[in-house]
């Protein structure tokens, strides 16, 4: 009984973390996406990631060339889709340092 209980918490705390995270991936792009065009481009992506010393001018270059496809622009089901690869890598067993996605740290956030 106390398993199920546990399992019940756990779920609505997952939920509740992914209703509160949904509003910061959409300010989060709307940030980056300053001529509020619904496309980031990578000139855009490199300013926000770069803001805070973070990334280097190539670490963001080479991170956009990852999630923005053959089109040179991220649109917001890009960055959506990069973030759930991201949540989904580091919550399985297999999470090392060597993600294809960085080291741990949110692809896309400058939050950490």
């Amino acid at each position: 009984m106390i398993r199920i209980a546990l399992i019940t918490s756990a779920a609505a705390a997952a939920a509740l973390a992914a209703y509160a995270n949904t509003g910061d991936m959409e300010s989060k792009f709307a940030t980056m996406d300053t001529d509020a065009d619904g496309v980031v481009t990578e000139a855009e992506f490199v300013s926000y990631k770069t803001a805070d010393g973070e990334y280097t001018v190539m670490e963001a270059s080479e991170k956009f060339a990852m999630i923005a496809g053959d089109d040179a622009e991220l649109t917001e089901v890009e960055y959506d889709e990069a973030v759930d690869a991201w949540e989904a890598e580091k919550a399985g067993s297999d999470w090392t340092e060597d993600s294809d996605l960085q080291t741990g740290e949110d692809p896309l956030s400058t939050e950490y």
